[in-house]
């Protein structure tokens, strides 16, 4: 993504991320995408994310001790 952001910036664009379906049974893949959007916001860089889900799974996997910083977002 950093690569991709770089080239895309440029032009003054970013990269828009969306996940649907959001559910507590792939937990490993949203811990994964979330540190590494946490990273690249961190940075400044031009990303947004999106994600949505039933609202039961949506407070499992925002109430997850590792994904705080979606909470906070």
């Amino acid at each position: 993504m950093t690569d991709r952001l770089a080239v895309l910036e440029k032009k003054n664009r970013g990269i828009l991320i969306t996940l649907n379906e959001v559910q507590v049974s792939r937990i490993d893949g949203i811990r994964a995408l979330a540190t590494a959007i946490q990273y690249l916001i961190r940075e400044r860089r031009n990303v947004a994310f999106v994600f949505a889900g039933l609202p039961s799974m949506v407070e499992d996997v925002i109430n997850d001790n590792v994904l705080t910083f979606l909470r906070r977002a």
